[in-house]
């Protein structure tokens, strides 16, 4: 409450420039509306796209071989993969790992199906 009458009164001087929004980020803006807190597709795009592609078929594949996928699968290849594009300082951690799969939309569960019950 004392911060707002401060402000009214001018005794404290923001030192924040003004922020100029354009016309059609206030149109994306009231499209996403005030719960939304990030715009889609605003992000850092990944660095390894063309890899997490090549990788991603190659998961999509070996799943459909019936092939165990690991995560250190994943891991190992997107190394390797990094290695053979001259991509310095790729590591795989666990966490890239793990959105690797959100990002793909795989999941870890066992699938079953009518057969084996």
């Amino acid at each position: 409450m004392w911060l707002q009458r401060f402000l009214v009164e001018g005794m404290i001087q923001s030192t924040m420039p003004p922020v100029f929004i354009s016309g059609k980020e206030k149109e994306i803006i009231k499209l996403t509306g005030a719960a939304a807190r990030r715009v889609r597709g605003a992000g850092q795009k990944p660095k390894l796209d063309d890899i997490e592609e090549l990788l991603a078929d190659e998961v999509i594949n070996l799943r459909i071989d019936k092939v165990k996928v690991t995560r250190n699968f994943i891991h190992g290849r997107a190394r390797q993969m990094a290695v053979d594009s001259n991509i310095e300082g790729f590591k795989a951690s666990p966490h890239w790992i793990t959105l690797f799969l959100r990002r793909n939309n795989f999941s870890r569960h066992r699938m079953t199906n009518l057969t084996m019950l």
